[in-house]
């Protein structure tokens, strides 16, 4: 742990010492690295991690498919789809769906908001294995909008706008203008099929329809066993039969089944997504390459500093084995300017010890024998010598009787 510790501090005083490098490398792999992590993150919420309420035997999603005139993915008008319901033994159940609408809620007190909302059928919820919180779901008489007008709302426009209130079950709301009741309250995170937070009945009369209008959308739950395929061919035999028996309004039209998966995310898009994020992982790559060219490049010219303080200076003729006069007058440039700074520095060193010796030990000027007679000058000559005093490298007196 010691040691760990060491090298930590080490790292950090390294990349203190060249804050130009740390700047650039930390911004280099913290950009590399966020943009992997968004990607990574779009990736896995619309492709790894799948549907919230895709569990167990996958949700079909079916349209119409009208070759004839080139268009595929309608909706199925609601007659249609009463013979369906009828015929079909491959789905647990089919219900209808019409998104796209703006729900608007006003309350006494409260401004109004508008909200994402859809009509669907009363088996809908069924179908995607979703149960509410609070109250209940639709009943199949509510579908065709005869009866008292009912509401179902998400846990977070009942969180936002209702503060959780416990008593919502029951509550009278403005829904559009007019007067509905809140029958249920929807699990969190629950907003099938895109973004709604606002579920109304169907509210369509298959009494009142007509053969060819009022289109829904239409997803089923299969059944256990039963394949994709076996699923799709059932469903194009009726709608042959029913083409057969409405040729004025179902000549040629069959139909297109597909997992709701593939409905929301399409083959293309998914495609894309996965080249986005290899190239983002291509990105980070580059990333960590450069940030390792920069810290190779900074070592190489440490390892330079370092075998430098002890390098002696080569001869002239290893210096210049190519026999250039240019690599002979570098050699000699360089071994001046070592001599130099060598010298230069042993100047410095006798300098500063002699300044120190003086310092402690500071010399005594002799005197004149014009002011102290013969007996000063014999004695300064017997202790000192001769010679006027002076210091040898170390600092120190010369011996008496040593000539200078």
């Amino acid at each position: 742990m010691d040691s760990f510790i060491t090298d930590v501090r080490y790292g950090v005083r390294m990349l203190w010492k060249t804050p130009g490098l740390t700047i650039v490398a930390i911004l280099t792999i913290a950009l590399g690295v966020g943009l992997t992590t968004h990607t990574f993150s779009v990736v896995y919420g619309s492709i790894l991690r799948g549907l919230d309420f895709d569990q167990g035997t996958p949700l079909i999603s079916l349209a119409e498919d009208n070759p004839s005139q080139g268009s595929r993915g309608n909706g199925i008008p609601l007659l249609d789809l009463i013979g369906w319901r009828e015929e079909q033994t491959s789905f647990r159940g089919l219900a209808a769906i019409i998104q796209g609408n703006t729900v608007n809620l006003a309350d006494e007190g409260a401004p109004p908001e508008r909200f994402v909302g859809a009509r669907v059928s009363a088996n809908l919820f069924e179908q995607v294995d979703a149960v509410p919180v609070l109250g209940r779901v639709f009943r199949p008489d509510e579908d065709t909008g005869q009866g008292e007008r009912v509401v179902i709302l998400s846990y977070d426009v009942w969180q936002n706008r209702y503060a959780g209130a416990p008593d919502i079950i029951g509550r009278g709301i403005r829904v559009n203008s007019e007067r509905a009741t809140v029958v249920g309250i929807m699990p969190e995170g629950f907003h099938f099929p895109f973004e709604e937070d606002v579920w109304l009945p169907l509210g369509m009369d298959p009494l009142e329809a007509v053969r060819g209008g009022s289109r829904v959308g239409v997803v089923g739950r299969l059944l256990e066993g039963v394949s994709l395929e076996q699923a799709d061919a059932q469903m194009q035999g009726i709608a042959t039969r029913i083409a057969a028996e409405y040729p004025d309004t179902n000549e040629g039209i069959g139909v297109w089944a597909q997992t709701y998966e593939d409905l929301i995310m399409p083959p293309a898009i998914v495609a894309v997504l996965w080249v986005m994020l290899f190239a983002v992982f291509g990105v980070l790559l580059i990333a960590c390459f450069n940030v390792a060219n920069l810290l190779l490049a900074r070592a190489v010219v440490r390892s330079r500093e370092v075998a430098g303080l002890g390098r002696r200076p080569e001869s002239p003729d290893s210096a210049a084995h190519d026999g250039s006069r240019a690599s002979r007058r570098r050699w000699r440039a360089g071994r001046h300017r070592d001599g130099v700074g060598r010298r230069r520095a042993v100047q410095r060193c006798h300098t500063r010890h002699t300044e120190a010796v003086l310092d402690r030990h500071p010399p005594r000027r002799p005197r004149h024998p014009l002011h102290g007679g013969d007996h000063d000058v014999r004695e300064h000559r017997r202790r000192h010598g001769a010679g006027r005093p002076r210091l040898g490298l170390q600092g120190a007196r010369d011996p008496p009787g040593r000539e200078p």
